[in-house]
Formats: C-alpha cells, structure tokens, sequence
C-alpha cells in the first residue's frame, strides 16, 4: 500500500479547487491513504473534504521566522524546524503531488515524500516542470482560448482524469454566532453575499450590492440576505447597512468578521445562492452545495476558475487592456497566481447585471444580456468543467479541452501546436479539423 500526500499552500480558493483532484486520485487507488498538506489557517476545510485520512498545517508565519533567523541564530533555526517537521508523518510518504510551483511547495515534498508529481518531480533544485505546469504557465502568457479549469489541470497535473461526478463535502452542523441564528428561520429565499475579495481590483462596488440588496427584496418580500466576509470587510457591511433604507435593515444579516471558516461554510450550505467575485468564499459555497452567480471582472475568466459542477451561473464582463504595468506572470503557485499576468485590465463598468441577476435567481432563466457582459452556465463532462454562454450555447463545443488532455499525454509534447490551439485566430481552423 502506498501512502499519498497532496500538498496545497495557496489560498482558499486554490484549496478548494484542488478537491475534485483529490477525489480523482480516492477513486483510482481506493485501498491506499491519502493525505492533505494545506495552509494552517485552512485546515478546518480540508478536514471535511471526503476520503482524507489525515490532514497536515502548514504553518507559513513559523516558517518564515526560522528562515529570518538562519543567519544569526543557525542551531536554534534548526532545532525549530526540526520540531515543527516533528508535528507531521514520522515516516516519508511513498509519493507526493505537489500543486504549488513554489520553493516552500517543493521543499516540503522533498521532505516529505521519496517520489513527487508536479513541481520538483525532477528533484528540488531542477527547473524543469511537468507538463501540465508549463501549459498552465503558457496560459498565464498567453490566455488566449483557454478552456480547461484550473481544477481540472490539478488533475492533469496529480495524472487523473477529471472526476465524474460533482465533488462536494457537507459541513458538520455547528452553532453560529447568536446574533446569526434568526437567519434560518422563514421560508423565503436565502442569498448569501460575498462583499469582499483577495485582491482589491476584484471586489464588487458597494453601491452595486446596494442596488442588488433593494432590488432583491422589492422582489421578494420574504427574502433574506447573508452579508459574508473577513474581520477585513466589517467596515465595508457597516458602511452598506448605512446605506439600506431602513424598512429592509430587518431583512439582512451581517456574518462579517464574526464567523470561524466552518461557521461560514455551515451557513453557507444553508443558503439557496451565494453571490459574489471569483474568491475563495463563492467557491466555499459551491463545495458546500449552494448554487452560485459569480460575477468576474478584472483578471478574473470564467473558463479558468469559474464555479465547478452543473448549474451555476458566472456574469463575465468583457476585459478591456488598459496599461501594461508589468508583463511578468506571477509564479509563486500553481493555481490562481499561474493563470494571470500581472497587468492591470481597465474595466469601465457603470452597469452591472443587478436586475438580470435577480431574474435569473428567481426564474432560472435572462429576458435580456446586458452590454458589455456575457452569461455562461456550468457544465460538467468527461473532460471536467465547462461553460455554455446562454446567448449561443453551442459556441464552445469544438473540442479545445479534449485536444489538450491529447497532447500533454504524449510523451514529447509538441509545444507549437499547443501555442496554435490557443490562439484565438487558430480557432477556425481547430473547427475545421474536428470536422
């Protein structure tokens, strides 16, 4: 039996879309263990994903103080490593899956384990990347037509395949903060709004969630809302409570700050929507079982991180090039940071899609597209994650993903072809081959 450890050091969201990886690899070696490296803060969350036997934090704060103190204190720094290496597995994992193209990644699955898959398969010092990381850099330079998910390229990258079925996890019932509890009750609609964002540039306008929120309940009378956030968004909800008309205040909940990560994963599995930008809290949501509206904007792109699984729904807004800052594509992790450039995309939203968005809560369907936005549907297939602009949706079925799963499973991956693949005037060409 061999004993398995994937390691995921990035953010939320990354975390979370490194679950249908993970169920991939429980459904191939089903009679051997597999374990879960994960950020400190994290380790609630990968605690309750399906089939992990044991669950390891990394703790980056400590870590960063050793490495601090190696210079001027190296026996000491050495006896604290030693003792936070003490806190995992005494024996050495027979093979680790590295997901994060990062020094402290492939440290630890060299630590860690006798063989690794993904970054630093070649040894810990060996530039040299798998395949399924050098397309996700490609796709971090190049953009272009892109179809495969960020979730799905784990997958590549671990060497499974896609899982059939939609991975989620349910959170074990636990008791919310008072002042919550009254959330639950009625019969009416329960949306969860997500106010804030990792990054700054992808965190909706609070006027645009004021609008919603009145909108909403002019809509419906029964409704209630869940505002959702960090302690760093308690100043953002007081703000847009400021500006409720007063009648709908009774109506609205305010969890900002004042939840544990399984408190908000436990309410969220108990609402109906969760709304919100692409950021870890929205995919927290689809994990737990909610349908989802992301609205994605900025550097955001809903064939690469949009919600996983059948049903949800992302508002895209069109990218606008603004002025190129810094060309250099971010490459600490596999995962988010690997499939953007580092450059600002100018995006002059005045309209967002509030009352579209409230149509299609309510009535699962959109009278009108607004302009300057396109509506795509999740789907899910033999290939993994995918989505079907509602305007045309037969607009994307030329058979992109499936030709790259082709390519990077050859031995000697021909690069120019991929390059070929996913520019967007090699597309009608794609098309007529498939023909």
């Amino acid at each position: 039996m061999l004993h398995r450890l994937v390691i995921q050091l990035a953010r939320l969201g990354d975390l979370l879309q490194t679950l249908p990886a993970m169920t991939s690899l429980r459904g191939r070696y089903p009679d051997e263990e597999l374990d879960l490296l994960c950020a400190k803060p994290l380790v609630p969350v990968g605690s309750s994903f399906p089939g992990v036997r044991h669950i390891f934090p990394w703790d980056g704060n400590e870590w960063g103080n050793i490495a601090k103190s190696w210079s001027h204190k190296g026996g000491k720094a050495l006896s604290r490593a030693d003792d936070c290496l003490n806190h995992f597995q005494p024996n050495a994992y027979s093979l680790a899956y590295n997901l994060n193209n990062h020094p402290r990644a492939i440290i630890a699955a060299h630590l860690f384990a006798h063989d690794v898959i993904g970054p630093g398969c070649q040894g810990p010092l060996s530039q040299i990347v798998p395949d399924w990381v050098k397309y996700l850099n490609l796709v971090g330079v190049h953009r272009g037509r892109n179809r495969v998910h960020l979730a799905d390229a784990f997958c590549g990258v671990c060497g499974v395949k896609p899982p059939s079925v939609v991975p989620t996890f349910q959170p074990r019932e636990i008791d919310w903060p008072t002042s919550l509890n009254s959330f639950r009750d009625g019969n009416g609609v329960c949306v969860a709004l997500v106010l804030g964002s990792g990054d700054a540039d992808r965190r909706i306008p609070l006027w645009m969630w004021d609008e919603w929120i009145c909108t909403f309940l002019t809509a419906c009378p029964d409704g209630r809302v869940m505002l959702v956030g960090g302690g760093g968004e308690r100043e953002l909800a007081y703000t847009l409570l400021d500006r409720i008309p007063s009648h709908y205040v009774s109506q609205i909940w305010d969890a900002c700050g004042q939840t544990s990560l399984m408190q908000l994963a436990n309410i969220l599995s108990h609402c109906s929507w969760v709304l919100g930008s692409d950021t870890g809290p929205l995919h927290l949501g689809v994990a737990c079982g909610a349908k989802v509206q992301g609205f994605y904007f900025s550097r955001a792109r809903v064939h690469e991180t949009g919600p996983y699984g059948h049903g949800h729904w992302v508002w895209q807004a069109e990218q606008v090039s603004g002025q190129e800052e810094n060309r250099n594509v971010k490459k600490e992790a596999v995962g988010e940071g690997a499939l953007h450039q580092n450059i600002k995309e100018g995006l002059r939203l005045d309209h967002w899609p509030v009352k579209e968005s409230i149509e299609l809560l309510l009535t699962e369907t959109c009278s009108v597209i607004p302009e300057r936005w396109s509506l795509w549907s999740s789907q899910l297939d033999d290939w993994g994650a995918h989505f079907i602009q509602f305007s045309d949706p037969n607009r994307e079925l030329d058979g992109y993903r499936e030709q790259i799963w082709e390519k990077l499973q050859n031995e000697n991956v021909n690069w120019d072809s991929v390059l070929e693949l996913m520019s967007p005037s090699g597309s009608s060409h794609v098309v007529e081959r498939l023909l």
